[in-house]
């Protein structure tokens, strides 16, 4: 009875756990915090949107003169919970923003009663006033 190397066997475990690591490097999310933060001078949705294109929809609760916009990005994740997004009075002026619009913050900025979704460009246009 021989016995067979070690060493095929090893390497074929190696190249299993770096495939494994780079699966979950590829599907780990791309944005961080300090990516997703809005500079000092993003201080309304005119200066977001030239910030930020990559707006999926944006959701309204309220009626103007109270009505708060909500900006969610698309694609990127920093949780599994919700992506980032961004929070805007009706006057346009950034309120707030988080990297997780999970677990609540959505509810928080919009209540939990009727939602609207608006593409960016009608956004775009109410905000204008």
């Amino acid at each position: 009875m021989s016995r067979r190397p070690l060493v095929p066997a090893a390497a074929a475990l190696l190249l299993a756990v770096c495939a494994f690591g780079a699966g979950i490097r590829l599907c780990a999310p791309s944005a961080s915090p300090r990516t997703l933060a809005p500079p000092p001078a993003i201080q309304s949705f005119a200066d977001f949107l030239r910030w930020r294109s990559d707006v999926a929809e944006v959701l309204v609760s309220g009626q103007e003169p109270r009505a708060t916009f909500v900006a969610v990005l698309a694609g990127e994740r920093m949780s599994a919970s919700g992506p980032p997004a961004y929070a805007f009075s009706a006057d346009g002026r950034l309120l707030d923003w988080t990297e997780d619009s999970g677990d609540g913050w959505i509810t928080r900025w919009l209540g939990a009663g009727a939602l609207r979704s608006l593409t960016v460009a009608e956004a775009e246009n109410q905000l204008r006033g």
